[in-house]
């Protein structure tokens, strides 16, 4: 039997499917043949799968207007096609993927009934409303329902797990010793980035008000996480305190997703925003502190090492919106422009007693 898995789009959720694969796995026949079809940061977030049990066996990996030699829409759609799918478990809900699957000719399309696709599958499954909206399901427990309808098997464990590899565990290692941070020292890794949404980012001037309180107030060296679009903010912040125990990535040369990982398994504790590093860090175990903006944590629950949640205490939170309903013009969001430095720190000094 050879089955194809249509993964989510963002790093954050690509974790968050990863208990439905690994159910799928344990749950289908040992000849069966799995193949992924994402884009490009799914292969990325799982690139080094427990050997023993892989969740996957191949990928197609695609984007929607890319040029040869990575699939677009339409390549895909004959990739498919030559691959002859007894069966394709869609973990997204957008009607193209559905179309996709659709055209591929597998026999059984196994997905969520929404945004108009019923009619695109075999296997449909209804979406929880009231009142004509969709009640809050953790994402993890939304996916795996769509492998639970293939399977017929309930999924129990909704933990998460990513194995880091060990090319990146060594630049880790590196970057460490070159911003001179030491082992013996523990690490909080900061987060500040959302790739979706900017209704979750902290303002700069909060954040370095809270790097200076925790080295003020712990032992902890502070380390700026960042991809390669995110060097600036930390630069910044790390010039401003000008302070030996907190640095960044900021000059590393090549920042990739498998260093991010690394560097989060490292870490003592990971204060981050809502975003696809949260997810990494939840999935590596790493006691993870969340500052929520505009989002809603009750979409997003996990099942590891219990988190920590900071809401915001504004009337409007969350809201979703794109763009702030309280600001002005030049304002960022009201719901992270308020954020309280003392939840932070109390969060921080309770896991820090707990471990």
């Amino acid at each position: 039997m050879k089955l194809g898995v249509f993964l989510p789009n963002w790093v954050g959720d690509v974790c968050m499917a990863i208990p439905a694969l690994r159910s799928l796995r344990q749950n289908c026949p040992i000849e069966t043949e799995i193949v992924a079809i994402g884009r490009p940061v799914a292969r990325m977030v799982l690139q080094d799968q427990p050997p023993e049990k892989p969740w996957v066996d191949r990928y197609l990996v695609y984007k929607a207007k890319a040029k040869p030699p990575l699939l677009n829409r339409r390549g895909l759609v004959v990739a498919m096609r030559h691959e002859k799918f007894d069966a394709i478990l869609l973990l997204t809900n957008s009607l193209g993927t559905a179309a996709m699957a659709a055209l591929s000719g597998s026999p059984r399309r196994i997905g969520y009934n929404r945004d108009g696709r019923g009619w695109l599958l075999t296997d449909r499954i209804a979406v929880e409303r009231r009142n004509g909206e969709l009640l809050p399901v953790p994402a993890i427990q939304y996916y795996s329902k769509v492998v639970e309808a293939f399977t017929g098997q309930s999924i129990t464990d909704f933990r998460m797990e990513l194995h880091t590899p060990e090319v990146y565990v060594k630049q880790a290692t590196d970057l460490f010793r070159s911003i001179g941070f030491v082992d013996s020292t523990p690490t909080l890794v900061i987060n500040n980035n959302a790739a979706s949404s900017i209704g979750r980012l902290v303002p700069e001037d909060i954040l370095q008000k809270l790097c200076q309180r925790i080295v003020e107030e712990t032992s902890y060296q502070v380390l700026l996480h960042g991809g390669p679009a995110e060097r600036e903010q930390p630069a910044r912040i790390v010039a401003a305190l000008a302070h030996r125990r907190v640095q960044s990535m900021s000059e590393w040369k090549d920042l990739p997703l498998g260093l991010s990982q690394a560097i989060l398994a490292r870490a003592s504790i990971v204060l981050t925003t809502d975003s696809g590093i949260r997810h990494m860090a939840v999935a590596l175990d790493r006691p993870v502190i969340t500052v929520y903006g505009a989002t809603d944590p009750r979409w997003t629950v996990t099942f590891n090492e219990p988190e920590v949640a900071i809401e915001p205490t504004v009337a409007c939170h969350p809201c979703w919106k794109d763009k702030c309903p309280l600001q002005n013009l030049s304002e960022q969001y009201q719901c992270v422009k308020q954020l309280s430095l003392d939840r932070v720190m109390e969060a921080i000094q309770s896991i820090a007693n707990r471990n």
